[in-house]
């Protein structure tokens, strides 16, 4: 490792170790090589899990294959024109996976010149760029990728001279990523910055070599925020994920979408850190400018609709005479399309005030069992309404804990709710809480402190494993539960962790389709109120 001092500068490719390198930027990217035709004669692994093909199905087979219809043929003409000239083609591209999703990709196709100083071979670096769409889980098994491959393109090598060859390849791929990438030492010393990285903080490549990662443009985050990440990476040797706002040498402020990826050796020590930013300041202020719209639109619908609830009581009541039979259901049928409008602008009103941080929190200590009494009756009423089976089963020792007590009903009435509609006649159902135990495992998750459990499992229909990970998203429901309950909203997980998150709590699950689902509530002992306009609404 080189010492701190003589880090004026990047450092040439000879004197990094390139084999670690190598692996990273082959496992952060989508990597092919062609004849000269054009034809694939090799894929890397993320290449073969994003296109959904397989090696046997790709070798052989032109680009083309991946073709998604919807760019320019200018744009392809171009990029044949460049390469079969012998330069480098870089630019972005819409291609389409065999199972016709569509993805983006920043495309660096580098040509490999024979003998005769034409291209005999085209090596393709192409970086994922649809990063809104990718959830965590995907990033992490693309940065687990970088760490996995070594031994396999080690093989591939028939020489020290090409493996530096084929490194410096792939390294001016790295360099010439629309992503901030940095790579930095055990200790987090930088030792290496591409040009994206120098474009998004103001400060080049020599200022930001040899200083510590993210001391010249960071800084702006909670101390407690950096000594999660460090823990993370460093001792817990996990992949870290996460928003962080930064400031550039400017002095202006950005939030990036930053991931890093410790490098291990044999030895399971960390030799390096991988990170990468996204600059995603414009998508926030978008996010928040739709979430503000939002917010006034509920508000301002929701004089009207009380209007509408209103004269259809008096109506249903008699108060301005009796009704025929047909007007009496067509009324209920205003009365019921009305309660189901007031509930979903209730709901994004909800979203619209965690997302702009407007709700309070009022913390307070109070009796679990009073509240959970109080909670289950009208759940007790539903679910014998749907022939099924409620047990609540309380700890007798349960701790007081400091919480809203009506964000907890909340949390309660909607586990509930959802597990009396996702679970057909004659199921079961069964709430449980009792006290938490730091340090314990609980559905291969470790409680972080002493606080409650709580657990709400049924016998219903199960979320599919291939959407488990969307499951607390905004607006997302199941394929397989949506004829179910075709009335929701799929936003109530999503305000339920949000809540649970503020109160520095953990919501997480195990389920399988057609046995059921269980999910898990961790709410510490003390939970700090905030302030705010207005309390989130119950219904």
């Amino acid at each position: 490792m080189p010492s701190r001092k003589h880090l004026k500068h990047n450092q040439p490719v000879e004197t990094l170790d390139y084999k670690a390198l190598f692996t990273a930027v082959n496992k952060a990217a989508m990597i092919s090589l062609t004849d000269k035709n054009g034809d694939i004669i090799y894929t890397n692994p993320k290449f073969t899990e994003v296109s959904k093909y397989t090696m046997q199905e790709l070798l052989g087979q032109n680009h083309r294959i991946l073709k998604s219809g919807l760019m320019p043929q200018k744009v392809y003409k171009d990029l044949w024109k460049t390469i079969s000239s012998g330069q480098t083609w870089r630019g972005d591209l819409l291609n389409k996976s065999k199972t016709g999703k569509l993805y983006w990709v920043d495309t660096t196709i580098v040509p490999i010149m024979g003998r005769d100083k034409k291209p005999e071979k085209y090596l393709s670096v192409r970086i994922l760029i649809t990063h809104k769409k990718i959830e965590e889980q995907k990033s992490q098994i693309q940065q687990e990728q970088l760490i996995s491959s070594l031994e396999e393109l080690e093989l591939q090598q028939k020489n020290y001279k090409r493996q530096i060859l084929e490194t410096q390849k792939f390294f001016l791929a790295v360099e010439n990523s629309g992503e901030h990438i940095i790579i930095t030492d055990a200790e987090g010393i930088v030792l290496y910055a591409n040009s994206a990285a120098e474009k998004m903080t103001g400060y080049s490549s020599k200022e930001m070599i040899g200083t510590k990662a993210g001391t010249l443009w960071g800084g702006l985050m909670e101390s407690s925020f950096y000594r999660k990440l460090w823990h993370t990476i460093k001792v817990e040797k996990k992949l870290f994920t996460g928003e962080i706002t930064n400031i550039r040498k400017s002095g202006q402020k950005y939030i990036a979408q930053a991931t890093i990826a410790p490098v291990l050796n044999d030895k399971n020590e960390v030799k390096f850190f991988i990170g990468t930013e996204r600059d995603i300041t414009i998508e926030k202020d978008i996010d928040k400018a739709k979430t503000e719209f939002v917010s006034l639109a509920s508000h301002q619908l929701r004089t009207p609709l009380s209007a509408i609830n209103w004269f259809s009581e008096m109506l249903l009541n008699g108060d301005v005479g009796d009704l025929s039979a047909a007007q009496k259901e067509y009324v209920e049928e205003i009365y019921n399309a009305n309660q189901r409008m007031v509930k979903l602008i209730n709901a994004l009103l909800n979203v619209s005030r965690l997302e702009l941080g407007t709700f309070s929190f009022n913390s307070k200590p109070f009796n679990i069992a009073r509240c959970i009494k109080d909670t289950v009756k009208d759940l007790e009423f539903i679910c014998s309404k749907h022939d099924q089976t409620l047990n609540v089963k309380l700890e007798q020792t349960l701790p007081k804990i400091t919480f809203d007590p009506q964000y907890f009903s909340m949390i309660i009435q909607n586990l509930l709710s959802n597990a009396s509609k996702y679970t057909p006649p004659k199921g079961k159902i069964a709430l449980t809480i009792t006290r938490a135990k730091s340090g314990s495992k609980v559905a291969d998750f470790k409680l972080p402190g002493a606080g409650v459990l709580i657990s709400v499992s049924d016998t219903g229909y199960g979320i599919p494993k291939n959407q488990q990970h969307k499951i607390f998203s905004k607006m997302f429901r199941a394929d397989n539960v949506r004829d179910k309950d075709t009335d929701g909203t799929g936003l109530g997980l999503y305000i339920l962790k949000s809540i649970i998150d503020q109160g520095n709590g953990n919501i997480w699950f195990t389920s399988k389709v057609k046995e059921g689902t269980t999910f898990y509530v961790y709410l510490p002992l003390k939970t700090i109120s905030r302030v705010g306009a207005k309390k989130l609404s119950v219904e």
